[in-house]
């Protein structure tokens, strides 16, 4: 399956307006969705006025960027509890004729059916009231640009129900589609339906969101890129006497695989080989992962540093011989839909060792496609460290190779110019 849409990777394209973009997202900031900012970050790069919407995410370690754009000014949270509830007031007003109907008839019949209308009511008028303190904010916005599907699916909702949102377009990464929050929405057809365009990141997730009901014609795809000059390459760390270091960068959830990989760094360290395991991020999995590593025997070879800001990754992808990314099919179904990290560490020079698992392999060197190794597979990923620390004499072209890969394909300026061609096809009216 091919995307009808597409923009070159090279082509310079702009808008010539000024637009006045509301970037929705699910909470913000989030350390783990460094693509979220960056999008921000080159639309107001590019000269556009962007303001975020979502909800305050907890406290996680800020980006740098986050205070050279002055984001904290740009960024409205929805309104929560007896607030929220005051803007509220109106649509449930509107709505409580309908909320009373439906709840009778659950009550007499103990239908599921109606009880599922009725929780779809309050979804619709919670979509609503998003939809109008947007507006509030910036009446004269010219485009709706959503981060994840169940995020646009609300914006679609209330236009649905009159609210009168200038176009939608929905970015789709991953976990929106590939796993529970596909079942809980039934799908999306709403957003399919009222999306002026659907944003993927690979051809993997091309044919998923196709394959849910998506017009084909309203999707287009294009990689995520990296802020190059961010991610230059340099001569790979040395090996020596202390062994191999390796280094994983995700959240510690299943799909991440972090599991797998603590294993196979435990099968090659039986096999001989010196391996230290650097961990970097947070997740609910953190006690479980660090007593595996206990009882694997490798406590003292690994260590778990929670999440860093974004110049402390980078400095450590220059300390270490490989990236570790072990990704896999997690039970609710939940996927890798890109894998920013593994652009960034082979931008530097770092190589990776993934799996054949989403859309990695579409984001993995040519060089480094004989080192994904199957989903789940300990021993196949021991070997594979055990390859690299033999290869010690090829590893700076190697990595020179790997570098110019990514600098040549992933470019984060080519990506907005992508993004800005469709908001431009989207306002003058080939949607």
């Amino acid at each position: 399956m091919h995307c009808t849409h597409s923009v070159a990777g090279d082509k310079e394209v702009s808008v010539s307006k000024r637009l006045r973009v509301a970037v929705v997202v699910s909470h913000f900031p989030c350390v783990s969705q460094t693509f979220v900012l960056d999008h921000i970050t080159g639309l107001l790069e590019r000269g556009h006025d962007v303001q975020v919407f979502a909800q305050k995410a907890d406290n996680s370690p800020r980006h740098g960027d986050q205070l050279n754009h002055e984001l904290q000014s740009r960024t409205h949270y929805w309104p929560r509890s007896s607030e929220y509830r005051r803007r509220q007031l109106w649509d449930w007003m509107l709505g409580l004729w309908q909320y009373w109907q439906y709840w009778r008839s659950a009550v007499r019949t103990r239908s599921n059916a109606t009880l599922s209308k009725y929780e779809e009511l309050r979804r619709d008028l919670r979509s609503v009231a998003k939809a109008r303190y947007l507006l509030e904010k910036i009446p004269d916005v010219d485009i709706v640009h959503a981060h994840f599907a169940y995020v646009g699916d609300a914006m679609a909702r209330a236009s649905r129900l009159g609210v009168g949102l200038p176009p939608l377009l929905t970015s789709i990464h991953g976990i929106d589609v590939l796993g529970p929050a596909t079942q809980a929405n039934g799908g999306y057809p709403e957003l399919f339906q009222r999306s002026a365009r659907v944003l993927v990141t690979t051809q993997f997730m091309a044919e998923r969101v196709v394959a849910l009901g998506c017009p084909v014609e309203k999707v287009a795809q294009r990689p995520l890129g990296i802020r190059l000059e961010d991610f230059t390459w340099r001569a790979p760390a040395e090996f020596s006497d202390n062994g191999l270091r390796v280094l994983s960068v995700s959240r510690l959830v299943e799909k991440k695989g972090i599991e797998f990989a603590l294993r196979a760094v435990a099968l090659a360290r039986q096999r001989g080989l010196k391996v230290q395991y650097t961990v970097v991020g947070d997740g609910p999995l953190n006690k479980k992962l660090v007593q595996l590593a206990s009882d694997l025997g490798i406590k003292d070879a690994t260590v778990f540093v929670g999440a860093q800001p974004r110049e402390a990754v980078r400095k450590m992808m220059y300390e270490h011989h490989a990236l570790l990314m072990p990704s896999v099919t997690a039970g609710n179904g939940d996927q890798e839909g890109q894998g920013m990290v593994a652009l960034e560490s082979q931008a530097c020079g770092l190589p990776v060792i993934g799996t054949w698992h989403g859309g990695i392999p579409e984001v993995v060197a040519p060089d480094l496609v004989a080192w994904l190794c199957p989903e789940r597979d300990s021993k196949a990923m021991a070997a594979v460290l055990v390859l690299l620390s033999q290869s010690a004499e090829q590893s700076e072209d190697r990595s020179r190779r790997i570098s110019a890969w990514v600098h040549e394909n992933f470019s984060h300026s080519a990506y907005i110019d992508f993004v800005e061609a469709h908001y431009r096809q989207v306002l003058e009216g080939r949607a």
